[in-house]
């Protein structure tokens, strides 16, 4: 009878890094860029909301495994942009190393001409937003608060402010903004528990809020929510 040898120390895979940041808004890892029609929404997803940085070469659990072919990963990511987005988007791409893992970021600037539209296999376009970490179809109504916000500043890149709440917001309004950067979403009726106002108050505050570009609503759901 034989047994088998245990594998040395030697031959093991080495067990890879893990990322110290978390995916949101802003940030969205794949280990591999998907095909240039799929990847099109992630980058609709972030030029409808505030930019954000698509980073190729960490698994979705925040395994740092790197790339091979940054040039392919470049290529795919520029035909989701440019082929799959309308309007186009203009990527910026930044090579780094992480130890012996080499990473592709993908820096995707806040678009000026919302809303952006990927094509779906349908053969129709629609309007992609980010939702905490996730990038969801965009409601009727979040198209046309797109539409309605006001043009960023195209050499702030980097920036990713998803903070737009300013001085004429009442205590409310603060409050609900409050409450989705800890949450990620929230329906009418919780929002108004949550302050204990009115059905119709609450209603008020959150067309305001999404048509002013604050918050977004999504209405793919049995009951519509918001996020920011």
């Amino acid at each position: 009878m034989t047994t088998k040898r245990p594998k040395s120390k030697a031959t093991l895979k080495p067990e890879p890094k893990r990322s110290q940041e978390q995916e949101n808004g802003v940030l969205e890892w794949k280990e591999t860029i998907p095909t240039p029609q799929r990847i099109a929404r992630t980058i609709c997803g972030f030029a409808n909301a505030r930019g954000g940085k698509l980073i190729a070469g960490i698994s979705d659990s925040g395994e740092i495994w790197g790339i091979i072919d940054p040039e392919a990963e470049k290529k795919r990511l520029s035909e989701a942009a440019q082929t799959y987005c309308e309007p186009p988007i203009t990527l910026h791409f930044e090579l780094q190393r992480d130890g012996n893992a080499l990473l592709l970021i993908t820096h995707i600037p806040e678009g000026k001409q919302k809303p952006y539209k990927a094509l779906h296999p349908d053969g129709n376009w629609y309007a992609y937003i980010r939702a905490g970490a996730q990038t969801m179809r965009a409601s009727r109504m979040v198209e046309k608060s797109l539409r309605n916000e006001p043009i960023p500043n195209p050499d702030d890149i980097d920036s990713y402010d998803t903070d737009k709440s300013n001085d004429l917001l009442d205590s409310k309004a603060l409050g609900l903004l409050e409450h989705l950067r800890q949450h990620q979403r929230i329906t009418t009726k919780q929002f108004q528990t949550l302050m204990n106002i009115s059905q119709r108050r609450a209603r008020r505050i959150l067309v305001q809020l999404t048509l002013s570009g604050n918050i977004r609503q999504h209405d793919h759901n049995k009951e519509p929510y918001y996020t920011l």
